[in-house]
């Protein structure tokens, strides 16, 4: 989708919430935020040694309602360059028991640390796109789309919902870069005794079979947290994760985690440390070391390290 086409977009998003600015029609006050986030990094790359960047980007959040409408937008931009960008511009409401949503997001579902099996675009990525949903107690019934630039997608999920038991059934399209793709997935999770809880996903291409799955476990005690999983999508690989969350007795929050490539024998390890005990200022240490199998692709990386000390800063 080409910018002039989305800056019009968000001018017809952006244009409601200012006109309902002092009006009495709002249900909710406005919320209005924003944050600098500085980055500085330092990376070891093989054959050169230590090179360093670093830069700042800022972010501005407008969230309000109008009527029974509501306005949740992102805009970001790079700090030097003066570049801004809607990263996140989504109008929604309810009519009777179907909510709607409109506008740009990243719109990925599906259980997984580091995996989404059953979603059939990037996960981490934000889009154009729609997607109603019907809400009861126990049963939803989703229908979605995405048209981007290059990409375009839709899918189907029917979910059950109960106490400890959640299962879904989704039917999804993916075309764009000449495939074209029809889905079938699946997902299960269960929430165990003491804070363990079980999920699994799979995902088949109707003309291939099975091509991408996901195994896990989650354990969620008071004051660690504790993942690990087992993915395939074109290749298997194991996630493990353990964080800490700020307690009595400190504001200091992380964790450490490690991806690994059954294949070959890669490993990815990131650790990190941030001080969570001020609402303004959270600093954050991010530690990336690509390792394993020197014949691995992350063990053959041309980047071996990487340090960052990250600050943000919220108004």
């Amino acid at each position: 989708m080409n910018k002039p086409l989305i800056n019009f977009i968000c001018l017809l998003l952006l244009v409601p919430f200012l006109l309902g600015l002092g009006n009495e029609v709002f249900a909710a006050e406005i919320d209005i935020s924003a944050s600098f986030n500085t980055v500085f990094s330092t990376k070891k790359v093989k054959g050169i040694g230590w090179v360093s960047d670093g830069g700042t980007d800022v972010e501005l959040e407008l969230r309000g309602y109008l009527r029974t409408l509501r306005y949740d937008m992102m805009f970001t931009g790079d700090a030097a360059q003066f570049a801004v960008e809607a990263d996140h511009a989504i109008i929604s409401g309810l009519s009777g028991s179907l909510l709607w949503e409109i506008g740009k997001k990243g719109w990925a579902w599906s259980k997984g640390f580091v995996f989404h099996p059953n979603y059939p675009l990037d996960a981490k990525e934000s889009s154009w796109g729609a997607e109603l949903k019907s809400l009861s107690l126990e049963h939803n019934l989703v229908f979605g789309m995405v048209i981007d630039e290059q990409v375009k997608a839709g899918w189907t999920r029917f979910a059950r919902t109960s106490r400890n038991v959640d299962w879904e059934i989704d039917f999804s399209y993916d075309g764009g870069l000449g495939a074209e793709n029809l889905r079938v997935g699946a997902e299960f999770s269960r929430d165990l005794s003491a804070g363990l809880s079980i999920f699994a996903g799979v995902n088949a291409l109707l003309t291939k079979g099975v091509e991408r799955l996901a195994l896990g476990a989650l354990y969620c005690g008071e004051f660690w947290t504790c993942g690990l999983e087992y993915y395939f999508d074109t290749e298997p690989y194991l996630y493990v994760g353990i964080s800490h969350e700020p307690d009595l007795f400190g504001q200091w929050g992380g964790g450490i985690k490690h991806i690994i490539n059954l294949q070959d024998g890669g490993v990815i390890s990131i650790a990190n440390l941030q001080y969570l005990g001020d609402e303004t200022i959270t600093p954050e240490i991010v530690l990336t070391n690509f390792g394993g199998d020197r014949s691995s692709a992350y063990g053959n990386n041309a980047l071996s390290r990487e340090l960052q000390f990250r600050l943000q800063t919220r108004f």
